[in-house]
């Protein structure tokens, strides 16, 4: 469950450095290459949780007397297998893409929150921390 946070972490770590290299071509290999990884380390971390067991991690972040409750379990590994073959292949692509892109400041910073708004969605366990991952994962889907 560790792991999993830390790519959660990686992916917002990408939307700052797209936020900053927008312009250059390295940003654009950074965030849709380094979103690829991730994504591709969501698909694992998916497999391996349809055949564990449940894994739960409360952090000190949100509402102060209940905090966040992430939850690990077959059912949101089989959709976080889902989100990161969606996302890897949508970054694969983008890699190419991208490439012609006349505001790449416009995408790059919210692409990878993005990604880590939908795996928030599907491994939240509490109200809160659900309805939080779904406003982030909305709000960086509208595009300017």
């Amino acid at each position: 469950m560790t792991s999993l946070t830390w790519m959660i972490l990686g992916l917002f770590a990408l939307a700052l450095t797209g936020a900053v290299a927008a312009r250059r071509a390295t940003g654009r290999i950074l965030v849709y290459g380094g979103s690829a990884i991730l994504c591709a380390g969501f698909v694992w971390t998916g497999f391996t949780a349809l055949t564990g067991s449940v894994q739960r991690l409360v952090l000190p972040l949100g509402l102060p007397w209940i905090g966040t409750h992430l939850r690990l379990d077959a059912l949101s590994g089989f959709f976080l297998v889902l989100v990161g073959l969606g996302g890897a292949g949508a970054s694969i692509f983008a890699l190419g893409y991208g490439r012609h892109e006349a505001h790449p400041e416009r995408i790059l910073p919210f692409y990878p929150a993005f990604l880590a708004g939908m795996a928030l969605v599907v491994i939240a366990d509490d109200a809160f921390t659900f309805l939080f991952a779904w406003e982030l994962m909305s709000l960086t889907s509208w595009r300017w």
